[in-house]
Order: structure tokens, then sequence, then C-alpha cells
């Protein structure tokens, strides 16, 4: 019978907006026998089972689905304890792939990223708390987390990436708080939108974090003080003409080890993980102290 050591289960979630999940489990099941599919049918059920699959001794352990369903994945790894070096595959779906993107994953064909998951030795990547919940790629705090938080699954499944636009149209206007930013090496910020990356890429293929590396054990991080168009005009102007935000007013960009976000005026502020809403103000950024071990392509 096949045991931990040969079978890598693969933790699908059926909801993703994308065919691509799907698509992949039918080649897959003819690709390799080791491939064993578990689908998840509740929000939290992906973490849940890949604490319990990491704890089972399964050395590699893959996630189907988008960015929501990985950091949910992430997040159970890391319940049953980094230490025990479980490697995650991805195989991406759904309605945002950035960390899929961010590892060269999401442009692969199937048989080049299973080669990778049954074959390649595992890559170290810096794994990052907010508070008590654990990210890879991104997260944000004030604007960017208040979209997330009016960005209905209804929306996700009708428009898919697009949902984040028409919600952001829409809470540009409304959204009026501001925080206090106090990282190692800044003296204090008051901002409005505070993004932060482990990886270059936000929001999919956008490289907003010029000089992230996922291994460098360091936060980049964006400071806009206004959430005007103005502000986002030139945020963009930064990253997608000049590949840097030296010179552009109300807009900051610097590297961090350890960094603390609290409300201005005292009202709870929404923090988002990987793209997915977590928590609130006041929150603190630290480093794990394991690294994620991660299954890609070459």
């Amino acid at each position: 019978m096949a045991g931990p050591s040969s079978e890598i289960p693969i933790i699908l979630n059926p909801r993703a907006r994308s065919t691509r999940a799907g698509k992949s489990v039918v080649l897959l099941r003819a690709l390799s026998p080791r491939a064993k599919i578990l689908e998840t049918t509740a929000a939290g059920e992906a973490r849940s089972l890949a604490a319990t699959l990491a704890r089972e001794g399964h050395p590699r352990i893959v996630v189907a689905g988008g960015d929501g369903t990985v950091n949910e994945v992430v997040n159970g790894l890391a319940d049953a304890g980094l230490e025990r070096g479980t490697a995650l595959g991805i195989l991406p779906s759904g309605t945002m792939n950035v960390f899929a993107r961010e590892l060269g994953v999401y442009e692969q064909k199937l048989p080049a990223i299973w080669s990778a998951i049954e074959n390649s030795e595992p890559k170290p990547v810096d794994l990052w708390r907010a508070d008590g919940h654990h990210f890879v790629q991104v997260a944000g705090v004030g604007l960017d987390a208040n979209i997330i938080e009016h960005t209905s699954w209804d929306m996700k499944i009708r428009f898919g990436p697009l949902s984040y636009v028409i919600a952001g149209m829409r809470e540009l206007k409304r959204f009026q708080d501001t925080v206090i930013v106090e990282a190692d090496g800044q003296a204090p910020l008051e901002a409005s939108v505070v993004l932060v990356g482990n990886g270059k890429r936000y929001g999919g293929p956008f490289k907003l974090f010029p000089n992230a590396l996922l291994d460098d054990k360091l936060l980049d991080v964006i400071i806009l003080e206004k959430h005007c168009f103005t502000s986002i005009a030139r945020l963009v102007q930064g990253f997608a003409l000049s590949r840097s935000y030296d010179g552009l007013k109300g807009i900051r960009y610097f590297q961090t080890t350890t960094m603390t976000v609290r409300s201005a005026n005292g009202t709870a502020v929404p923090v988002e993980v990987d793209g997915d809403l977590s928590n609130a103000t006041p929150v603190s950024f630290r480093l794990a102290p394991h690294p994620l071990p991660v299954l890609a392509p070459s």
C-alpha cells in the first residue's frame, strides 16, 4: 500500500474560478500514480488538511487553487511545524496566482510543474508573519485590505481579477483611515496605504517591489501618504515606467526586518495577507523562525 513517502497529496479547491485546477487533476491522474486528490468543501479546510498531512509525514504536499488556498496550506504547514521540512508544490488556478507567477510556475505546462514537484530539491522561501497570520508573497494595510474586504466571492466568480478594480474604484472615495508605520531603520510615517512584499509581484504580473527577493530575509515596503488618483498614478509610474520610486512625491519605498502598523486615530484598519483579509491594526510583521520549502521548476 502506498504510504506518506510515495503519495503526493494534492489539496484542491473545487470552487476556484478557473477550470485549470480541474483539468490539471484529470491530466495528473493519467500522468502519475502518486497523485492523491483531496478536495476541500469549506473555507479553512485546506489549512487543517495541510497540517494533518504534514504531521502524518508527507514530505511533499501540493495545492491546486488561487492565492487564498495557497495561503491556507502555507499556514497549515506552519501549524504543523516547518522544521518537519514538508515541501510545498503549486498547481495554479483561481482568481489570482501571484505566488505561482513569482516562482515561475504559472507559465509552465503541467508536465514540467509535476516533474519539479516529484524530483526537484526544495528551495527555501522566507515566510513572514502578520501577528498570527503567515504569508509568502504580499500583505497590505489600509486601502489595499479595504478593497479586498469589499470584493465579494460573487464578484470574483463573475469578473475575475477585474473584480478588485471595480471594488477599488468604489472604495477609493469611501476609505478615510490612516495608519502610523514604525519600521526598523525608519522614522515613524503616517500613511493611507501600506503595501508589503516578500516577492516582487503584487496583484498578478505587476512587479511592484523591484528590489525584493524571496530569500533575503527582508520585507519590501511601499508607503502611500494619500490614496488619491494622483498617488496611484505616481505608483504606476514608479513600477511600470521608471522601475524606481525615487523622487516621487508622497511615496516611500524601503526594506526592513520588522514593522508595526497602528491606526492613527484608534479605528481598527483592515489587514490582508496573500490577498485575503486576515485581521486589523495594530499589527506587527516579523520573519518566521523557519523558511518554507518550495518545489518549482528551475
